[in-house]
C-alpha cells in the first residue's frame, strides 16, 4: 500500500527515505506499514554499524524545578551548601559523604547537561 522513494541526492540522504502515502486509501494502515519498513530498516543499518543506536535517556521532568532553582542560585552568588540546605532539607551533609552537596552538584551537571544538548531529548 506504500511506495519507498529512495532521497539519496539530499545531504545526509543515504540514512533518509521518502514515503508516498495513497490517500485513495485507508491512511492507518499505510502508516503501521511505514514503520515497520522504516524500524526494520533502522534496525539492520545500526547492526550493520552503518548508524548508531540512540542511546536511552530517562527524562526527570519532576526534576526540572529544582534544576531551574540551582542554576538561578548558582548564578546568584550562592553556594551548593546553601542552596542544598534550601532544596534538599531532609538530606544528610555530614562528612564523609556530604549527600546534600553531592546531590545539588550532580543536579547542577545534570541542569548543565540539559541546556547544552538535552533538551534535544525532550520531545
Amino acid at each position: 500500500m506504500f511506495r519507498s522513494g529512495d532521497v539519496r541526492k539530499r545531504k545526509g540522504g543515504e540514512h533518509q527515505d521518502a514515503f508516498i502515502i495513497d490517500y485513495r486509501f485507508p491512511v492507518e494502515p499505510q502508516l503501521d506499514g511505514i514503520r515497520r519498513f522504516a524500524l526494520g530498516k533502522r534496525a539492520r543499518r545500526i547492526e550493520d554499524g552503518r548508524v548508531q543506536d540512540w542511546p536511552e535517556r530517562r527524562v526527570r521532568v519532576v526534576e526540572w524545578p529544582n534544576y531551574l532553582r540551582i542554576l538561578d542560585g548558582l548564578s546568584a552568588g550562592a553556594t551548593p551548601a546553601e542552596i542544598g540546605e534550601v532544596l534538599f532539607p531532609t538530606d544528610d551533609n555530614s562528612a564523609p559523604t556530604y549527600g546534600r552537596t553531592k546531590r545539588v552538584n550532580n543536579s547542577f551537571k545534570a541542569a548543565q547537561a540539559l541546556c547544552d544538548e538535552g533538551y534535544r531529548y525532550i520531545p
